[in-house]
């Protein structure tokens, strides 16, 4: 949960399916869209290329980091993303971003975090 102009990042751990790092040199480009989910037909609200990804690499396959945030294990993530949403999105809705991640190797991954962005003022418990 947000409130409307607060910075938003989103963290992952990019594996395949043997749970091998998925490495910077590995990708051949990453996509944005931001969705407001309708009942059947979603809008889209922005759209782009993600720029200033941060994908962790080593060739000794230990690149994870578990600062920022992450609190999903203890292994920690090697995808992060900061987007500044002071330009679009408004309060009491929720939204879905889609990153689509397009390998040399593996094709397209889906990375996906759906936000609930606050009203100004509500109280987020």
């Amino acid at each position: 949960m947000l409130f409307p102009g607060q910075q938003v990042t989103t963290l992952a751990r990019l594996v395949t399916a043997s749970g091998a790092l998925i490495g910077a040199s590995d990708l051949s480009a990453i996509r944005l869209q931001i969705f407001e989910p309708g009942s059947n037909d979603p809008i889209v609200v922005a759209s782009g290329s993600a720029t200033s990804v941060t994908v962790l690499t080593s060739t000794f396959g230990s690149a994870l980091s578990t600062d920022n945030g992450w609190s999903t294990d203890e292994q920690g993530y090697n995808f992060s993303h900061a987007y500044d949403t002071s330009s679009f999105l408004k309060g009491g809705r929720a939204y879905r971003m889609e990153y689509r991640v397009t390998t040399n190797s593996l094709g397209v991954l889906y990375v996906i975090s759906d936000l609930i962005v606050l009203a100004t003022g509500q109280d987020p418990a």
